[in-house]
């Protein structure tokens, strides 16, 4: 065998010895996309749950407001409680 055919050798094992991790890594590459698009996926399914409880309470916390503030006009008018002093608004 000569020396040309040993480089040759020792090169093309070389460079399957390099496609080899390469797909290796490539096929580890394409796991790590899978799980990160998962995870992404159910944080913005999480995301728009938490969007929709947010708007839920918002909504419940306007309907107390508007109660509260309902109930305390009533109170005022029947000289329940005092109304308020502007310069504490």
């Amino acid at each position: 065998m000569s020396v040309e055919e040993i480089i040759k050798l020792l090169l093309g094992t070389l460079c399957s010895a390099t496609f080899g991790l390469l797909a290796w890594n490539a096929k580890d590459l394409v796991g790590n996309v899978k799980a990160l698009t998962a995870a992404l996926n159910t944080n913005a399914a999480e995301t728009k749950r938490l969007a929709e409880h947010v708007e839920r309470i918002d909504a419940e916390n306007t309907s107390l407001r508007k109660s509260h503030d309902s109930l305390t006009r009533w109170l005022i008018s029947k000289g329940i409680i005092p109304p308020p002093n502007p310069s504490d608004i």
